[in-house]
């Protein structure tokens, strides 16, 4: 298949359309954060070695093609993982992206989002098996041992203190995205939104993305949009 074939027909692409068309219903002078899965790696043989993943053929033509169908009016600020698979996303998305004469740059890290309080041995244990609702779960349900693992709740409310804040004196148009995993999306989608895993999962080059309107989020969440009230711990004003 050649790239337009491949985006218009195989399912995991399915989700990065979904992201284009969600991203036409924010209002025109928005802010937007989005947090994006990586594009489609090569198969995972063991989640004991995942640090060199690279994407594939596929992945990384279909992340081009997405930041070529970015919208064009909006400047771009990449943050990554430091993965590989993380890294060559942005690139690619970016690359796309000024191709087509927009205007954005990858930043760097941000490591409140990518760093999610879990200790990386007893992580890799837990979802060795492959059961990553089961293990997300778990963390909700705070069934880790504490010095193995921050609550769900501290990891959302201490990245959302940066992440949330970053746009708080960002210019019109702009957009946040950062490139990153599948469990940091669908536990802060959990603690931010108090969206269940089991609704919904993010697959490659998925998102969700947000902004702050009204006094009300207007969130993106995969496939679907919805109008949803403030968490209760957090402070609208900090956004002033």
């Amino acid at each position: 298949m050649n790239t337009n074939e491949t985006w218009d027909n195989i399912e995991w692409t399915s989700q990065a359309r979904n992201l284009l068309f969600g991203l036409k219903k924010f209002p025109e002078d928005s802010k937007i954060i989005i947090l994006l899965r990586h594009s489609e790696r090569n198969e995972l043989k063991s989640v004991w070695d995942t640090n060199e993943l690279l994407l594939t053929p596929d992945g990384h033509r279909i992340a081009k093609k997405l930041g070529k169908n970015f919208p064009i009016n909006r400047f771009i600020n990449i943050f990554t993982s430091h993965a590989t698979r993380c890294q060559e996303t942005a690139e690619d998305i970016l690359e796309g992206f000024l191709n087509k004469g927009g205007n954005g740059k990858i930043i760097g890290n941000l490591e409140p989002l990518y760093k999610i309080g879990v200790e990386r041995d007893f992580l890799l244990k837990q979802i060795e098996n492959g059961d990553l609702i089961e293990y997300l779960q778990n963390w909700i349900n705070g069934s880790f041992p504490k010095e193995k693992a921050q609550s769900i709740m501290s990891y959302s409310i201490n990245a959302a203190k940066i992440i949330w804040a970053s746009i708080n004196n960002a210019p019109k148009r702009s957009i946040y995205l950062h490139v990153t995993h599948e469990i940091p999306i669908m536990a802060v989608r959990y603690g931010w939104f108090n969206l269940l895993p089991n609704e919904k999962w993010v697959n490659f080059l998925g998102a969700i993305a947000f902004t702050f309107h009204n006094d009300k989020i207007l969130l993106f969440d995969i496939d679907r949009f919805l109008t949803l009230e403030f968490p209760t711990w957090w402070n609208p004003k900090n956004l002033e």
